[in-house]
């Protein structure tokens, strides 16, 4: 007897447990992205309703289809916690996958713009919550707000949104003094050959489109595509001590993880 489908809303649910946590489900969808561990599978024969997701987090370490693969998937659904004080993530854990034809329907693509950053603090964690998994585009524009690291992680903000910012003389903007719970997206390339090394104020020239990822206890786009900037070199102040016959030179190094 073959098993009943279930829609990918029916496994994320409306609150941040699954209804259907421990069970044996099995979905249908198209994979966005791929990552080393899994895949995020996203539906294309519905669209989103504003308050649950349709798509989610598939954990396969060992093998998985390829972005762009229309699939159904056989798995136990499960809350992922990283640690006993983490949010709980909806996650399938794969069991099996076949590979279906293409139906020439694309998965549906919410805009992380002004309007979705506006309201902070519990509506956005809401908004947030109820995108997990699906694809979100960030848009042309967009200004890094922090120098990349080298494992292809970025910080923008969107065009028009000015929440908690202030413009540093240098170049850029920084985050004023009592909206440091402002919260700015971010993404991360999971090709590290296609990762860019920017600074502060340089510009996204280029839409950046990946899957809702909650990881180290954030949200970030998970990316597996390239992207165009326009770059920007940030001044940074220098002080200066000069040497005097009464006086010895003092060198003190401040170092700040930036990962």
């Amino acid at each position: 007897m073959t098993a009943a489908v279930h829609r990918i809303a029916e496994i994320q649910g409306t609150e941040l447990i699954s209804p259907l946590s421990g069970q044996r489900v099995t979905v249908r969808g198209l994979v966005t992205v791929a990552l080393r561990n899994g895949f995020f599978l996203q539906a294309t024969d519905e669209q989103w309703d504003g308050h649950v997701s349709i798509a989610v987090f598939v954990y396969a370490p060992e093998r998985r289809p390829s972005a762009g693969q229309r699939v159904e998937v056989v798995g136990e659904v499960i809350d992922y916690q990283a640690d006993d004080d983490a949010k709980p993530v909806t996650q399938l854990v794969l069991e099996t996958y076949e590979s279906l034809a293409a139906d020439g329907q694309m998965p549906q693509v919410l805009d992380l713009d002004v309007e979705a950053l506006t309201e902070q603090g519990a509506p956005l964690r809401q908004w947030l919550n109820s995108a997990e998994g699906m694809l979100l585009r960030l848009p042309q524009g967009s200004e890094f707000l922090a120098p990349s690291n080298r494992f292809g992680d970025y910080v923008l903000n969107v065009p028009g949104h000015k929440h908690g910012l202030v413009s540093r003389p240098g170049g850029g903007v920084v985050v004023g003094e009592g909206d440091e719970l402002t919260w700015f997206p971010g993404f991360r390339v999971n090709d590290y050959a296609l990762a860019q090394t920017v600074d502060v104020g340089a510009r996204l020239m280029s839409d950046v489109v990946g899957a809702l990822h909650y990881r180290v206890n954030a949200y970030q786009l998970a990316v597996g595509h390239g992207f165009d900037v326009a770059p920007q070199h940030a001044k940074h102040a220098v002080s200066q001590f000069n040497e005097s016959k009464d006086a010895i030179r003092v060198m003190t190094l401040n170092c700040f993880n930036l990962d």
